[in-house]
């Protein structure tokens, strides 16, 4: 699952690397051994296809981000190879808290922008 994330990083196919990143999620969900985050997991699928492709067009122009989300990857997958799993929490819980702020960091940047031609068009 894995391997299939990193091959398709570098590709412009967003809907396949959304696809295997949800995919790698759920394999590690698997991996837990947790039926019920399993079952509740495979539930949303489609939800979280749709998140996760939503965030990538949104990073899409964005490559110290998409960079920084794979080290974020590399780094869980880590954890897990070497059955470490507080540092697989861990890192996980760097991953999600990372892609909150990059989009409300975009968000922010976005608005400010819209403020400043805002301002430049009523000022004529």
């Amino acid at each position: 699952m894995y391997q299939t994330v990193v091959s398709q990083e570098s590709s412009e196919d967003l809907e396949a690397l959304a696809k295997a990143v949800v995919d790698f999620y759920l394999a590690i969900a698997e991996a837990s051994h947790n039926v019920l985050l399993l079952h509740l997991l495979r539930g949303i699928r489609e939800l979280i296809l749709h998140n996760v492709k939503e965030n990538l067009l949104v990073f899409s122009g964005h490559n110290e981000i998409r960079g920084q989300l794979s080290q974020h990857r590399e780094k869980l997958m880590q954890a897990i190879l070497d059955g470490e799993p507080e540092q697989a929490r861990l890192a996980s819980g760097q991953h999600l808290a990372f892609i909150e702020q990059s989009l409300l960091k975009l968000d922010h940047e976005h608005n400010r922008i819209q403020g400043s031609v805002r301002r430049l068009l009523s000022s004529k």
